[in-house]
């Protein structure tokens, strides 16, 4: 299984609980395609399991994903 990495991104601009709901929402619907076409395995659902956690009293969201995604994650929260 690859390495994930793991990141608490603190934000300036935007409510944390806000950010969270709407990258988690973005890649569940973006995923649905692959789980749609049941075109992945175990392992590649695994792969693209994205976990974005709002830290609402610091302003902060927690990130969980692959290499693959966590480029795309912080791109979208910067």
């Amino acid at each position: 299984v690859q390495n994930r990495y793991h990141e608490v991104v603190k934000l300036r601009n935007a409510a944390a609980a806000d950010v969270a709901t709407a990258v988690q929402n973005f890649f569940t619907q973006a995923l649905a395609i692959y789980t749609g076409a049941q075109f992945n395995s175990a392992f590649q659902q695994l792969q693209r399991s994205v976990v974005v956690i709002a830290e609402p009293v610091s302003n902060t969201v927690l990130v969980s994903a692959t290499p693959e995604y966590f480029g795309e994650i912080k791109r979208i929260i910067d």
